[in-house]
């Protein structure tokens, strides 16, 4: 038996044997990975165009609207609230600025010929919380001082309301108006939350 020996290929067949090599790697390439993909592709694209079109229905609907008209309201109130709070806080006296506060109320009774009879210092020695009204915020813990003047009526009336006008804020929790004789003075007692 003898070998043949294998003759060298033209270029012609060369170039026919590459060209079938890459068609055939084409078309495998095109049925099993190209397709494959465009077809997920094709069906991820529909259900981001269906997605963006119930997206626009939502942003165009009255419900979605009321919705976004009612959050913004909300955060506008919980401003205002915070706003509120602030002014508040910065009405009330502060631990350190009870004593001169207590002392400017005295001076303040004095400036209204309301002569002094009794002034207790912090009645149970300890702060509590003061009641807020209803639909109000309550503020924190005031320590409550008993005083008990004595004057004519119109000067309790023109002190009790210059307590009002005080630049830190005192709560008037109980007061007790007593007249001993007639054409004497009112003896006022109150308890006063600073």
């Amino acid at each position: 038996m003898a070998i043949k020996k294998q003759r060298k290929l033209t270029k012609l067949e060369q170039a026919g044997i590459a060209a079938v090599i890459i068609i055939a790697g084409v078309y495998l390439y095109s049925a099993k990975v190209y397709n494959p993909m465009m077809a997920k592709r094709k069906i991820m694209q529909n259900k981001c165009n269906s997605l963006d079109v119930e997206l626009r229905k939502l942003k165009d609907s009255p419900l979605n609207t009321k919705v976004f008209a009612s959050l913004r309201k909300c955060q506008e109130e919980h401003r205002d609230a915070k706003i509120r709070m602030e002014k508040a806080r910065e009405c009330i006296a502060k631990p350190e600025e009870v004593l001169p506060l207590r002392a400017k109320v005295m001076e303040t009774a004095g400036a209204y010929k309301l002569r002094r009879q009794e002034v207790g210092g912090a009645v149970d020695g300890k702060a509590e919380a003061v009641a807020a009204p209803k639909g109000q915020f309550s503020i924190g813990n005031r320590s409550a001082h008993r005083i008990v003047l004595s004057g004519s009526f119109s000067n309790v009336v023109d002190f009790l309301d210059s307590l009002g006008k005080m630049e830190k804020r005192i709560w008037v929790e109980n007061i007790s108006i007593s007249l001993r004789d007639e054409g004497s003075a009112l003896t006022v007692s109150m308890l006063l939350r600073i």
